[in-house]
């Protein structure tokens, strides 16, 4: 293949591939900022400080792609070696990385879902006491999912406000556990609240008895998933962004290298005196007569 046509191909993948790249990376760095600073996630509450860690490099790697995705696009579009192997180096730190922070997040899984466990079983118990938009992010998940408690609808006995009626049985719950809602004023029924958007806890009937866990441990998982998945994305883009960058590296050093003279190729280049005539001014040649 012709070395310019070559070049050519490589710097158009090199641009395509970049775009790329840059998308799934502001993705990875998009999602460690919700880890940071989504309260109203159960993610965000359930955050132990390994999650934390992860999100932060997370974030840190989303501005880093940024960095590399510039100094590639720069390479590319001069034909700069250096700004070409600057690329390469920073493409390895990210590749380091994403290996440390896809190994963080599956090793400390089971972490991540006790956490979360406790984090919801805390909602449980100050339930109703403080207007927490907590409470919200509950009954929105126990609504949805036709669900009550975590375990069951027992352990709203544990809520502080519930343990004062002393209860011998989980007869007084949330309004979100329970499956009717018919709109009346003035009543002591979840059935017949109006309100049922702010965390209200009442008497009803037909309660969902099964507990929210499953539900919750499945969208934890999802979640867990989808970011390994973006990160294992990314790894893959980077390997291969990597190698176009080599390769564009390599063609560029041939353009620019400077031609060497084959060994030899100066024997065909006329001497000093190869212009003056052999036959001339020769001691035995006649002198001519005045």
């Amino acid at each position: 293949m012709d070395p310019q046509l070559k070049l050519l191909l490589l710097k158009f993948f090199s641009l395509i591939w970049n775009i790329f790249f840059l998308a799934l990376g502001l993705s990875i760095g998009g999602a460690g900022l919700w880890i940071l600073y989504d309260s109203g996630s159960f993610i965000g509450v359930a955050a132990s400080d390994q999650v934390l860690l992860a999100a932060l490099c997370l974030a840190l790697i989303g501005a880093m792609v940024i960095v590399v995705s510039v100094v590639g696009c720069l390479g590319v579009a001069r034909e700069n070696r250096v700004l070409l192997l600057t690329n390469q180096i920073l493409l390895l730190i990210l590749v380091l990385g994403q290996i440390y922070v896809t190994l963080l997040l599956l090793l400390n899984k089971l972490q991540i879902q006790e956490n979360l466990n406790q984090a919801v079983d805390d909602i449980i118990i100050k339930y109703g006491t403080g207007g927490d938009h907590m409470d919200s992010l509950l009954d929105k998940v126990q609504r949805e999912e036709s669900c009550c408690g975590r375990s069951g609808h027992s352990d709203w006995l544990n809520n502080d406000f519930i343990r004062t009626l002393n209860l011998s049985g989980p007869d007084v719950l949330p309004c979100s556990c329970f499956r009717s809602h018919d709109l009346e004023p003035m009543a002591r029924w979840c059935s017949k609240l109006q309100n049922l958007t702010n965390p209200q806890i009442a008497a009803g009937n037909a309660s969902n008895s099964q507990g929210c866990d499953v539900q919750l441990r499945d969208w934890l998982q999802a979640n867990i998933v989808t970011i390994v998945g973006m990160d294992f994305g990314l790894l893959l883009t980077e390997v291969i962004y990597l190698l176009l960058s080599w390769f564009l590296y390599r063609a560029v050093r041939r353009k620019t290298a400077p031609i060497k003279t084959e060994p030899g190729a100066d024997d065909d280049l006329p001497t000093e005196h190869s212009d003056i005539d052999d036959n001339s001014f020769h001691d035995d040649q006649p002198l001519v007569d005045q």
